[in-house]
């Protein structure tokens, strides 16, 4: 659907859409370095926060905000962060050597 035939009581703009595509493209840059240089600890820690970002993020929309609801557009986001998080975390020693 264009975006000039979006409704206009839509809580997303043109702009925000943009913004959103474009954190989107610069994690999964960082992820995509992360994931070509998984022992380094800088890239790491990098593709770690992307993903407590984007859980804070997705979160806060549901719980603080309230701007979004339970669903399978929220529980893709978040079990996707949430799995990503524990897995790095329990795996850290093996591919980052203190």
């Amino acid at each position: 659907m264009p975006a000039n035939t979006v409704a206009d009581s839509s809580p997303v703009t043109p702009l925000s859409a943009r913004t959103f595509g474009t954190w989107t493209a610069i994690t999964a840059i960082v992820r995509l370095y992360a994931a070509y240089n998984i022992n380094s600890k800088p890239m790491y820690e990098l593709a770690f926060w992307t993903y407590v970002v984007a859980f804070t993020h997705f979160m806060s929309e549901w719980l603080v905000f309230g701007s979004t609801r339970w669903g399978k557009g929220l529980a893709g986001p978040a079990i996707v962060a949430t799995t990503s998080l524990i897995w790095m975390y329990t795996q850290w020693d093996y591919y980052v050597k203190a």
